[in-house]
């Protein structure tokens, strides 16, 4: 999660991409298919958003444990197995 920040930007981006689409959709009287557009879009929205939420409270959680984010598993388990 913490180490592909782009895929949350592409989805976001995506989602943009789709609800803007949805727009024009409704403009042109195409209120139907508009519609799949705003919900597809306001979901890649939210799932780009929610990820890269994630992605900021893990790597502070990383921060407050002292490892880190770049390398978590060799800082880890130089912690764990009393090393360093």
């Amino acid at each position: 999660m913490h180490r592909f920040p782009q895929i949350h930007l592409g989805v976001g981006l995506l989602g943009n991409a789709l609800f803007i689409t949805g727009t024009v959709l409704f403009i042109m009287k195409m209120s139907d298919v508009g519609l799949y557009f705003f919900l597809a879009g306001s979901s890649g929205m939210f799932l780009g958003t929610f990820g890269e939420l994630l992605r900021s409270l893990g790597r502070r959680k990383l921060w407050e444990w002292d490892v880190d984010p770049k390398y978590p598993d060799h800082r880890w388990s130089e912690q764990i197995s009393g090393g360093g």
